[in-house]
């Protein structure tokens, strides 16, 4: 697995922590976003720079879920959050 650290959490949200969730609002638009804890784990992993298989071990550590479903659920976490413009990815 590559790392997350080509990406950047966007300078245009606020992020705040709800329990072991995360509440995230675009400025830009006043849309409010909900990560549950799985995506909550992930974004912190994003947000701290942590390797992705860091990243991944710690969830598969931390919650009952198959090896492959996770690697999809991270793949449509970062799609998702690239296509709202709340990831960006960083200039090589």
């Amino acid at each position: 697995m590559n790392s997350v650290d080509n990406l950047v959490i966007s300078p245009d949200i606020l992020v705040q922590e709800v329990g072991e969730e995360i509440v995230l609002l675009d400025l830009r638009n006043g849309t409010y976003y909900g990560l549950n804890q799985v995506g909550a784990c992930m974004f912190r992993c994003i947000r701290d720079g942590k390797a992705l298989e860091e990243a991944r071990e710690s969830l598969l550590d931390e919650f009952e879920v198959a090896p492959d479903e996770l690697d999809r659920d991270i793949a449509q976490l970062v799609e998702e959050l690239l296509a709202r413009r709340l990831l960006w990815m960083k200039d090589a």
